[in-house]
């Protein structure tokens, strides 16, 4: 999760859903990133089909180093079933 305003207004949107959340926080450089992916769609027109725009320039999820998440342990620590 990115340490900012976007950020804080996510992590809290998560919570008021109840999900059981947890991040691994950086620290946004104020200009250029890391950012949150954000997708932008329109509603289309008529025969137009919608247009969906997609920003993920400097994703945080990009900055995890190789190995960094070991998510199989995680979720079999938590009783799920992961091959």
């Amino acid at each position: 999760m990115v340490n900012y305003p976007i950020g804080d207004l996510v992590a809290e949107r998560v919570r008021a859903m109840g999900v059981k959340s947890f991040y691994r926080q950086f620290q946004h450089n104020g200009v250029t990133g890391p950012n949150i992916a954000a997708v932008y769609s329109d509603r289309g027109h008529g025969v137009r089909p919608p247009v969906v725009f997609y920003n993920r320039a400097n994703e945080a999820a990009a900055q995890f180093e190789a190995g960094r998440l070991r998510l199989g342990g995680y979720l079999r620590s938590r009783g799920a079933l992961v091959p």
